[in-house]
């Protein structure tokens, strides 16, 4: 996996406008407060799976997995196709794996 990706932070979902996403839309998936949330969004089949801190995990579309932090993790993905992976520091929130113009991407849900 690329070194220069490492430590990254996901993306934060916003509008066209760049900005935040409506409260509504951003509290989608419930969420502790020292929770990590992850979301698979993506197409019927196209299940993810992905490391986080070195551990194998797979989730399939529509579903979420919750655990407890205590701090930060590094989450890792193939982004499929030929546009290599990805490598990121996640905290307690939630994300949610989407499947973009290039490849799968994780975006950080906004919250006020």
């Amino acid at each position: 996996m690329a070194r220069a990706a490492m430590d990254r932070t996901p993306k934060t979902e916003a509008n066209a406008e760049g900005a935040a996403l409506e409260p509504a839309r951003a509290r989608e998936v419930p969420q502790e407060a020292d929770e990590l949330v992850l979301f698979n969004s993506a197409d019927p089949g196209d299940r993810i799976t992905y490391r986080l801190d070195g551990q194998v995990y797979s989730l399939e579309p529509g579903k979420t997995m919750s655990l407890p932090v205590e701090r930060a993790k590094i989450i890792e993905f193939e982004r499929g196709g030929s546009f290599g992976s990805a490598r990121y520091r996640v905290t307690q929130g939630t994300y949610r794996f989407a499947q973009t113009d290039r490849g799968r991407e994780l975006y950080r849900r906004a919250v006020r």
